[in-house]
This record gives C-alpha cells, structure tokens and sequence, in this order.
C-alpha cells in the first residue's frame, strides 16, 4: 500500500510538469482520470487488508463476463477519448483563450495508452491479477522507439532522448510481467490453502 503514496506524489508533480509544458492533454490524464482512481485505491486496499487477520489484500481474478465488460468499455473510452483529444485545442482556446495549442500528433496512440493505463489503474485498485496485462500493454514505447528508427532522422541527442525513454518504458515492461506472475503465484497459493481449509484432508491411523 505505501506504493500508492510514491504514485499520488509522481501522478501530481508530472501534472505539473505537463502543465507548464502546455501538454494539457497528459494534465487531464493525471489529474482529473488518474488521480481519483489512485485515491480509492489506496482506500480499498486498506479497506481490504484491514479485513485480513494477516494485513493481507484480497487478489482477485476476471471472470469472462468481467474480460468482456472491460473489454466493450475499453473501446468505447478509446473511441471518445479519441474524439476529445481531436478537439481539445478548440476546448481550451474556447474556455481560456489566447493563441490555439498545437493538435496531439499522434491522438490515436495517445488516446489508447491513455485508456489503457487507466484501466489498469482501476484494475489495480480493484485487486485483480488481469490489471497486469493491461500494465503490459501501456508499456509499448519500446516498439514506439523501434519503429522511430526507421521513420524519423536520428542525431545524437535525439538518440539519446528515445533511448533512454525505451529503458525506461523496457523497465517498466519486465516489473508488470513480474507482477503478473507474482500476483498469480499468490492467488493460486492462498486459492491452495483455502481449499484445504474448506475440504481437510482425512487423518488416518
């Protein structure tokens, strides 16, 4: 749960970096989406620990009617997301004023990442194994970089820049298949000892 505290100060200080980069399209993400989903997170994991008698969160995984409803909900957010991101220039001329920010290069990219991460944030505070896989998907800067290879004009200090982003996003990559292998070993460890508990074995003499 004090992971929680590490990504409510990240999700906050990157809002502001965003902000005044004029990437107004990465504050919306972390503030009004990310933000909110981090917070009750962090309130149902103590909720759930403080059930346990050993301070443990309840693991839980997707049934098909669960992999189908996030999968209908995913695509629907990634359509209007879509839209949004298209005409958010207009919104914040319209509402602030002042010169029109540049459109998002790459709005249908953006728009699917950002849905993914968050639904594998709500996932993650929902406690289900299956949030590792959609922390997987987020994590596909490396393929992004690979394919700038061979489509823009490389210097050394953009070499640089894209590479360093490619570890970074590689790191991340191989902690969300820890964590789903992790996740899966322990839910299938206490599902183990629960069904033990409820079906004993037969002592005999």
């Amino acid at each position: 749960m004090i992971v929680y505290a590490f990504i409510i100060v990240n999700t906050v200080t990157y809002a502001w970096i965003a902000y005044t980069s004029d990437l107004y399209g990465q504050v919306i993400q972390n503030l009004i989406l990310l933000l909110p989903i981090q917070i009750y997170g962090l309130i149902s994991w103590k909720k759930s620990a403080a059930k346990s008698e050993n301070n443990q969160i309840e693991i839980k995984v997707f049934t098909t009617k669960n992999w189908i409803i996030t999968l209908v909900c995913l695509a629907v957010f990634w359509g209007l997301y879509y839209v949004f991101l298209n005409h958010l220039p207009q919104i914040i001329h319209t509402a602030f004023g002042g010169k029109m920010i540049p459109p998002d290069p790459s709005v249908g990219m953006d728009s699917l990442t950002t849905v993914l991460t968050v639904t594998a944030m709500f996932l993650t505070s929902k406690r289900y194994v299956e949030q590792w896989w959609f922390w997987i998907l987020c994590n596909i800067g490396v393929v992004l970089f690979i394919e700038g290879l061979f489509t823009t004009k490389l210097t050394p200090s953009s070499l640089v820049g894209d590479l360093s982003g490619a570890i970074n996003w590689l790191q991340y990559g191989i902690g969300a298949i820890y964590g789903f292998y992790l996740w899966r070993k322990m839910y299938n460890e206490r599902k183990h000892t629960a069904e033990g508990a409820v079906h004993p074995g037969i002592k005999m003499d």
